[in-house]
């Protein structure tokens, strides 16, 4: 339990509406091909509209350490047609494995060109344990810099955290939290940062095919009331 306050006392993403983000795994496969659909919709948003978000992704290891990946992210407002956000490369290195030191982890270098967004470059770090059999845990520290002319200055906060308890037949139920801590020009209260809570749910269909499905509460002021997400991944 202390473990778990622990993680969740760190969890965050970048901003409000990084909505498609997830506490992301430090394990690289080698041969891993594949490519992830992700939506997420936010009723009632921070822009006083409903808001859908949407991501595309491959990713390709080339062996058990290196991974890259290319995401592509869109956005409708109130309905309306969808619009290209930013493009984004991440490179991810897995410098831990649980066979050898009994937990993973991996650092993860972004660099994302935005349309109306800033550009951006970030350094990550992820860890993930396995515990008590069916129980696991995972947490995720970011730090970014954005540039252009509408970017905010400083060092960009983020972390983000997931507890999950394996249910037998490929799934898993468990909870995970996410808080934007603004910059390090800004950090502001609790109430100008973004706290997200809630539920998480993953099941496997084959050996191919994984969906998540999860909802976040918003828990501070600044953060959206809800947020509806799905997560679509293909193994090639």
């Amino acid at each position: 339990m202390r473990l778990l306050i622990a993680m969740l006392a760190l969890a965050a993403t970048a901003s409000a509406f990084a909505t498609t983000a997830t506490v992301f795994t430090p394990d690289v496969n080698e041969g891993d091909r594949s490519f992830e659909y992700r939506a997420s919709f936010v009723p009632d948003s921070g822009l006083d509209a409903d808001v859908f978000f949407q991501r595309l992704h491959f990713q390709y290891a080339f062996d058990d350490s290196w991974r890259a990946r290319l995401v592509v992210n869109h956005r409708s407002v109130d309905g309306e047609s969808l619009d290209y956000r930013s493009s984004r490369l991440e490179v991810q290195w897995q410098y831990r494995e649980d066979q050898k030191h009994g937990w993973d982890a991996a650092l993860r270098f972004d660099v994302e060109v935005g349309d109306e967004s800033p550009d951006q470059v970030r350094l990550l770090w992820t860890v993930q344990r396995n515990f008590a059999e069916r129980w696991q845990i995972r947490g995720n520290v970011a730090l970014g810099r954005a540039f252009g002319a509408s970017a905010a200055p400083g060092i960009l906060l983020a972390t983000s955290a997931q507890l999950t308890y394996g249910l037998g037949g490929g799934k898993r139920l468990g909870i995970e939290m996410f808080n934007g801590f603004n910059s390090t020009a800004n950090v502001g209260s609790y109430d100008q940062q973004v706290h997200k809570l809630g539920p998480i749910f993953k099941m496997n269909f084959g050996r191919k095919w994984t969906m998540h499905a999860g909802y976040l509460a918003g828990i501070s002021a600044s953060a959206p009331d809800h947020d509806w997400r799905l997560m679509i991944i293909h193994r090639l």
